[in-house]
């Protein structure tokens, strides 16, 4: 009996956690002819295409550019952003190491120079980045 309780208990925690892939970017996407499709399901397979293209008919609705800072997040991260913009597949993938550098604001400082005001920065060190470039299709 107590066995079964925790496989209840188990089955229904592991239900309660978020399928959603975390990955850590940033992608945009700009849908083609400003038509919006509804969002697939997160359970829904998105192909992608590093090389070629699907077979079945498809037409191009959008374009994702953006970048992952992890090598292994480029495929989550397509997906995700392929499927919340309705997307079946994911074709004419570009990838390109890169660096981003990051900078942050810590506050405003009267220029005795200028009489004006000046954003003093912190300039981190750059950040390998990965760039992405790919176009997202629905089959017909």
């Amino acid at each position: 009996m107590k066995n079964i309780l925790l496989l209840i208990i188990a089955i229904i925690f592991c239900g309660c956690m978020s399928t959603q892939p975390t990955w850590q970017g940033k992608l945009d996407f700009k849908g083609a002819d400003n038509v919006v499709f509804p969002a697939r399901p997160a359970e829904s397979l998105v192909g992608l295409f590093f090389q070629g293209v699907p077979e079945k008919k498809y037409s191009v609705i959008g374009e994702i550019k953006g970048f992952v800072y992890n090598k292994d997040d480029i495929t989550p991260a397509l997906e995700q952003k392929a499927r919340s913009a309705g997307g079946d597949a994911v074709i004419q993938i570009l990838v390109s190491e890169g660096f981003k550098e990051e900078v942050k604001t810590i506050g405003l400082e009267k220029s005795s120079v200028n009489q004006g005001e000046v954003t003093p920065v912190i300039r981190l060190p750059s950040v390998k980045v990965f760039n992405i470039r790919a176009k997202v299709v629905r089959f017909e």
